[in-house]
């Protein structure tokens, strides 16, 4: 790992653990206001934030970063690898922790998964921005 990918791996987990939260939270908002039901929607939009920021964080430190660590061994990470990283990084834990019965399993995989994967591309820009 180069000095200057050290330098950018605090702002790098920042971008990727704030993007899905702020999204989030900015979407249920948005579904608020537009359903007349914006009572509220402010509290419910913080504790959003609040809860997905220590889930998406977690799964930054503990997941993401021990994965970026074992692939940048081999060399530079690709977008394409970082994604699929992502994706999976969001997506299994979802898939070990709900019900194997439940049919909402694999939307609840899908849409965890991209929220990965678009963590994982934040996470990827900051540090190969050229």
């Amino acid at each position: 790992m180069t000095d200057d990918e050290r330098g950018l791996l605090v702002p790098a987990c920042a971008a990727a653990s704030l993007l899905v939260p702020t999204c989030g939270a900015l979407a249920v908002l948005l579904i608020s206001a537009a359903s007349g039901a914006a009572g509220g929607a402010l509290a419910f939009a913080i504790f959003f934030f609040a809860a997905a920021l220590a889930v998406a964080g977690g799964h930054v430190l503990l997941l993401g970063l021990p994965l970026y660590a074992a692939l940048r061994g081999r060399g530079p990470v690709a977008w394409p690898t970082a994604a699929a990283a992502g994706f999976v990084i969001g997506a299994l834990p979802v898939q070990l922790l709900i019900d194997p019965q439940d049919s909402g399993r694999f939307g609840a995989g899908l849409v965890f998964g991209l929220c990965g994967l678009a963590s994982a591309l934040a996470f990827w820009r900051v540090l190969y921005r050229q």
